[in-house]
């Protein structure tokens, strides 16, 4: 026999079973209803015996009767049990919200548990559950709250030793339409004091009607966040929560809808972004210049001529012989068919000097090879991309060192054998021996071009 709460009756089963059960003594013993079957199913010793099949008709008879309560004896009513406590009242709450339809779909644990015995879970595993386990670990106590539930969720066996949702109350399912419901039903309320405790939150909810969920929102710590969000189990009552400005704990809340909630949120997070888009482009230019700081503080300011207009048959030492008199060249950028050229003095402010010098000397005029030349120092970003540029020559001819070491000795240059088609044009000024070694102090033989 069970004690089925989602129906609210109990289970008689066997009626129809007429065979009478060995007591521990070795007695026979009969129920009420097996003696009143056996009553309206003796035999009428005044007339004929009756046939197999009419002694089955009339026994099915009988055990309608009894189940009915005809002609038999009264069915045995379920005892009374009164009204719940306000504790039982809690227990009941906190049960049904464990096997409810907002916590058992994602109660990873609980529907392991409900998988096992065909959906019983012991009560010694329920007063583990901590909200539970704070209101009470006494199972009978626990089993005699959920028999006076009138909800029709739960049931609880006849040992009062496990629950379970009741088979006939079937799962919804998460549809688009269920969704939406949920939504409707669903309100957010701020403001709630951080120490607030769930029992008078959702004593505070509920003045407005039943909850299915309340739920606290809390910070990576755990700490509670002062807001809320409530599902009640009618729209109406959600409707009226928000209209509503009675205070909780004379804290007055701000209160929407989860929907309003949401596109608040999404209209926050995307201001938000405009924001944190902004402090990042202003992060960006703040490195970068702080960066060109380090780098102006880093390369000779002012040290480097950008000459353009070459005739084809202008050569490197003809750009060098024609400024070596004006200042202390370091490197000379150009080669015999290029229409640019970039002479790099030593020292800073040395390319101005030098400039000046040499229009004094020609009268105003840069002509190399009776080619007139456009003639200007190097400045600001212009500047610094060229020495950008410097730099980088100056690395990759440091990593391919590092790679092919001396090839100029005994193997071939990487390019090709000794000799072949695709040979390479010797640097003018020192021998390949020594073009990797030395660097912007005082020996620049690393870079393209002639000393």
């Amino acid at each position: 026999m069970k004690v089925n709460t989602c129906e609210g009756t109990r289970r008689i089963s066997g009626l129809h079973n007429f065979e009478m059960a060995e007591a521990a003594n070795g007695t026979v013993v009969e129920t009420k209803q097996e003696k009143e079957v056996k009553k309206l199913v003796e035999p009428d010793t005044t007339g004929d015996a009756p046939t197999e099949a009419e002694k089955e008709t009339k026994v099915g008879d009988a055990v309608s009767k009894v189940a009915e309560g005809g002609d038999a004896e009264p069915k045995v009513e379920e005892e009374e049990l009164g009204e719940p406590t306000e504790l039982e009242k809690k227990i009941i709450k906190q049960i049904e919200y464990y096997f409810g339809d907002m916590n058992l779909p994602r109660d990873r644990f609980l529907q392991e548990q409900v998988k096992l015995e065909d959906g019983w879970v012991p009560m010694e595993t329920m007063v583990k559950f901590n909200r539970l386990k704070q209101l009470s670990s006494d199972q009978k106590e626990i089993c005699l709250a959920l028999k006076k539930s009138d909800s029709g969720l739960l049931e609880v066996d006849v040992d009062a030793l496990k629950v379970r949702r009741c088979p006939d109350v079937k799962m919804p399912k998460l549809t688009e339409e269920r969704k939406k419901e949920l939504l409707v039903r669903t309100v957010y309320a701020k403001g709630f004091p951080l120490e607030s405790s769930l029992d008078d939150i959702i004593v505070f909810f509920e003045s407005y009607g039943p909850t299915e969920n309340v739920f606290m929102r809390r910070d990576p710590g755990r700490r509670f966040k002062g807001s809320c969000f409530a599902v009640f189990k009618e729209k109406d009552a959600a409707a009226v929560f928000l209209k509503d400005d009675k205070k909780f704990q004379d804290m007055e809340l701000n209160r929407e809808s989860k929907n309003d909630f949401y596109k608040r949120k999404n209209s926050e997070r995307k201001l938000k972004s405009v924001d944190d888009e902004q402090k990042r482009r202003d992060i960006q230019e703040v490195r970068i210049e702080a960066e060109k700081k380090r780098f102006k503080e880093s390369v000779t300011l002012g040290a480097i001529l950008h000459l353009t207009n070459f005739s084809k048959e202008t050569e490197q030492p003809d750009v060098k012989n024609y400024f070596q008199d004006f200042g202390e060249i370091a490197w000379v950028d150009f080669e015999k068919g290029d229409q640019e050229a970039w002479v790099r003095f030593k020292g800073a402010n040395s390319a101005v000097e030098a400039l000046e010098k040499t229009k004094e000397k020609y009268g105003g005029k840069i002509e190399i090879n009776k080619t007139e030349q456009e003639v200007k120092v190097l400045e600001g970003d212009e500047e610094l991309e060229h020495w950008k540029r410097i730099f980088k020559d100056q690395a990759d001819r440091r990593e391919r060192y590092k790679k092919f070491g001396n090839y100029g000795k005994k193997r071939g240059p990487p390019w090709g054998k000794r000799g072949s088609k695709s040979k390479k044009p010797r640097l003018q000024g020192n021998d390949s021996d020594n073009e990797m070694s030395g660097g912007e102090s005082g020996d620049d033989t690393e870079e393209k071009g002639m000393l």
